[in-house]
């Protein structure tokens, strides 16, 4: 049998020699040669077996890819995902009469993204695979799949398996092709998913949903954002409409998560950290790392309120482990730089209030002696700055108050004040409904990149809601909402 005449373009490629100008027919040519396909695949195994350090690191996107065959003299391995992981290989059938190539699309068994698409191809259900490290998801899809399925216009399978790969950017842009229909919104909630811009993603999702209510991905993705912005009533809906779909294996999947979103909605309906937190302001055991993970705003306002009340080293020093689980969980030190504060701070001046101030905020006092104690507070001053802080945002007075506690919480460099401060600033500036918040708070809500802050977050977002609500702007302050 005759040597296939492309072997030599086709080993050119592969050592990164072959002019741009016939990659084309190389690419073209590969899954219609066993040949060429064998020879690859001996190239492959000698690079592979020379060079462990590129063995390990596992599939390229695209970019990367593209990357490395431009630097001609160095070795390309752009079909390593095509030979190491036959599952991902695209095959090209030209049938009788016709003139278009058919893509056969075929994925690995298990899937690396959570989210869900709509290209036809990606309906199927294919278990969830996470991945163990912090790398971005990615599948092995071969390059000439994707050049196929451009080719060939599928838009939506292109944008699934761009994402699929790790190349989401470049998903993103395919997206905005498309029309702007349901399907369209859903795979766009799934792209900001993979981003991790849950705030977009819930947009996204809420779209998809008034537009299609019977779409199930728009269901299935509406669920995984709910439940990543602390929605689990949402969250637990939206499986449930997944379920009652039917579909095989998504159905089954979505049980299982809606048992742990279960879980999640009865340990937050529990009283038992207000006891406990209120208990920790009294003298009580310090609240834990546990707490802090199922409850993160709550433990930070008991912790908050019982360092306020500490008249002793001890006091505060009991506070400094929780002051750390915090602390990991925000991904900052503020907790740690207010438990130096307090240890820094004068406690003959805070023995004098903290026992009135322990009586407001565990609501044994009443609401004329919590108005006097403020005002107490505030003649007290720096000494005891924190607690007037305190004091103040607990009787809601943070708008009135606002420059003097915006003086106070400068130095702090604590986005859990400074987050509450931005609103109720905005809101004494602009009251009612007057338009010229909505910048504002939009601008404030962009910074909310980071899950500890939630609580504010969800605040400034209500506040965005119902300044949208009241100017008729409903569909838009519901997503906010």
């Amino acid at each position: 049998m005759a040597e296939c005449d492309q072997l030599a373009r086709t080993s050119a490629y592969f050592d990164g020699e072959l002019p741009d100008a016939e990659i084309a027919a190389v690419l073209t040519h590969l899954p219609t040669c066993a040949e060429c396909q064998r020879m690859l695949g001996a190239a492959v195994a000698v690079d592979a077996a020379v060079s462990s350090e590129r063995s390990g690191q596992g599939a390229r996107t695209v970019d990367e890819l593209a990357a490395r065959r431009s630097r001609r003299g160095v070795r390309v391995i752009a079909f390593v995902a095509v030979i190491a992981a036959a599952a991902a290989l695209l095959f090209w059938f030209v049938r009788p009469k016709q003139t278009e190539p058919r893509v056969a699309l075929a994925l690995p068994a298990e899937r690396a993204v959570s989210a869900r698409f709509t290209g036809a191809a990606f309906m199927t259900h294919r278990p969830y695979a996470p991945l163990r490290s912090g790398d971005r998801a990615h599948e092995a899809i071969a390059l000439e799949t994707l050049a196929a399925l451009e080719k060939k216009g599928d838009n939506r399978n292109l944008l699934a398996a761009l994402a699929s790969s790790g190349d989401v950017a470049r998903a993103v842009q395919i997206a905005a092709k498309l029309p702007d229909d349901a399907a369209t919104a859903s795979d766009r909630a799934a792209l900001a998913l993979a981003s991790r811009d849950f705030e977009t993603a819930l947009a996204h999702a809420y779209r998809a949903v008034d537009l299609d209510d019977k779409l199930v991905p728009a269901w299935w993705n509406l669920a995984l954002v709910a439940r990543e912005l602390g929605l689990p009533r949402v969250a637990a809906d939206a499986f449930k409409r997944v379920i009652a779909a039917g579909e095989r294996g998504w159905s089954d999947e979505a049980k299982t998560e809606l048992a742990a979103v279960a879980r999640q909605i009865e340990a937050e309906s529990s009283t038992d950290v207000d006891t406990r937190g209120r208990a920790m302001i009294d003298g009580g055991p310090a609240l834990t790392a546990d707490d802090v993970t199922r409850f993160p705003a709550l433990t930070r306002i008991y912790f908050l309120d019982a360092l306020r009340v500490a008249t002793s080293k001890a006091d505060v020093e009991r506070l400094r482990l929780l002051a750390a689980a915090l602390d990991q969980q925000s991904g900052t030190a503020t907790a740690a730089a207010a438990v130096e504060r307090s240890a820094a701070a004068s406690f003959a001046a805070r023995s004098k209030v903290a026992g009135k101030y322990r009586e407001l905020v565990t609501r044994r006092m009443s609401a004329e002696d919590g108005a006097k104690l403020v005002d107490e507070l505030k003649l007290l001053g720096a000494p005891v700055a924190d607690l007037y802080f305190g004091a103040a945002v607990f009787l809601a007075q943070g708008k009135q108050r606002n420059a003097e506690l915006r003086a106070i919480a400068s130095g702090w460099k604590d986005p859990w004040f400074d987050l509450l401060l931005e609103r109720d600033r905005i809101a004494s500036t602009y009251p009612g409904d007057d338009l010229r918040a909505e910048p504002e708070l939009a601008g404030v809500l962009a910074s909310c990149t980071n899950p500890a802050w939630s609580l504010r977050c969800g605040q400034l977002a209500e506040a965005l809601g119902a300044l949208l609500l009241a100017t008729g702007r409903i569909e838009e302050a519901e997503v906010r909402v």
